[in-house]
């Protein structure tokens, strides 16, 4: 995970968007459910042999519930990522191969960048 989060910041002040949203967007949910201290899977809707992790929201949602981060930190996280805000990680995924539909979210990079690395290194070592 620290080899993963180190590459995050790397490509961040690198100025490389398109990965550092990709890696921010896997390591935040990594991150949350270390937090929570479970690996969070449910049974798929359509599958029930198949295995899948929760969503961010509902990963938000037991953070929230068991206050095991500030408020303001998780309506943050809510803005940046899920479909109540930005949802930058669904947008950035459907972006990816087009450089004119990614160019319209780049510009939260260097917020973002600020914000996650505060964000990991106040909570890396929590639980």
């Amino acid at each position: 995970m620290k080899k993963f989060i180190a590459r995050m910041f790397y490509t961040g002040i690198h100025e490389d968007y398109m990965d550092f949203f990709i890696y921010a967007s896997v390591s935040i949910e990594a991150i949350l459910r270390h937090i929570i201290g479970e690996d969070i899977v449910k049974n798929n809707k359509n599958n029930q042999q198949i295995q899948e992790y929760e969503t961010l929201e509902i990963l938000l949602n037991k953070v929230k519930n068991q206050n095991l981060l500030e408020e303001n930190i998780v309506k943050e996280l809510r803005l940046l990522f899920c479909r109540e805000g930005f949802n930058i990680r669904n947008k950035i995924a459907h972006a990816r191969f087009s450089q004119d539909l990614f160019n319209g979210y780049y510009m939260l990079a260097d917020y973002m960048w600020f914000f996650l690395m505060v964000f990991f290194i106040q909570n890396y070592y929590k639980k």
